[in-house]
This record gives structure tokens, sequence and C-alpha cells, in this order.
């Protein structure tokens, strides 16, 4: 890319080919880390991806799709675990692949929130939903 005369590097995801998957429900008969691992040579070499955009695999109720969490920093048994996921990473590497995490922090399971377990509730704002408003969506 070239501004005023001067070139400039274009940054990687201007041009990346990304590919977006919903984990629970790619290529492996149960949705997990595993089946992703499994076809980062299909992603890499036969679509031609530069990078994978995973949705959350964090630990969930489920009651959201998995956009309910109770932990940003793990990985929900249905999809493995964090050693699955670094193994994930280091093949995705070696193939020259970026992976993209759905990082989600303002969505968080009212399982999580409470005020004796969050020491920021006082500062934070949340609406609850009901359950039926859930399942009027």
């Amino acid at each position: 890319m070239t501004i005023g005369g001067l070139k400039h590097a274009v940054p990687w995801w201007q041009s990346a080919v990304i590919y977006h998957l919903y984990v629970r429900s790619f290529k492996d008969s149960n949705g997990d880390l595993m089946g992703v691992l499994r076809e980062l040579d299909y992603l890499s070499e036969t679509l031609g991806v530069d990078a994978v955009w995973l949705s959350p695999f964090y630990p969930s109720p489920m009651i959201d799709g998995g956009y309910d969490v109770t932990d940003h920093t793990g990985v929900d048994p249905l999809f493995g675990d964090l050693s699955l996921f670094d193994q994930l990473i280091v093949e995705a590497h070696r193939r020259d692949l970026r992976v993209i995490l759905d990082f989600i922090p303002n969505h968080t399971s009212e399982l999580l929130i409470s005020p004796s377990s969050s020491p920021g509730w006082r500062s934070s704002h949340f609406r609850l939903a009901k359950m039926g408003d859930l399942l009027r969506r």
C-alpha cells in the first residue's frame, strides 16, 4: 500500500482469507477441538485460508449456544481441554495458520455473576434475562 508516495505494509488481516467456524458443528461427529485439529490441512491446503476464527468454546451452561460464558480462560469439556487447544495452536502455526478467538467478555453466564463472587459487581451494570426471555428469541 502506498500513502503519500511512501510504501506501507498492509496489516495481515486486510488481505487474509479468514475462515470462521462454529466449533460445535464443524466436521467432527461430536463438534470439538479435535475435529478442528484434524481438518487443519484441509483448511490450509485445500481452502487456502490464512486464519481460522473459532467461535466460543469456553465453559458454559450452553443456554445461549456457548455465548453464556462461565470461564473466559478455559475450555468446555464438550470441546476438549486446554492441552488439546494448545496442540491445535501449535499445529495451526506449523501450517502458517493464524488462530483468532471469539473473545466475548461482555457475554457472561448468570451462573458466574453474583455479588459475593465478583469484586467488580458494584461498579458493573447487568441485566439478567428471565428464562422465558431466552426461549422467546
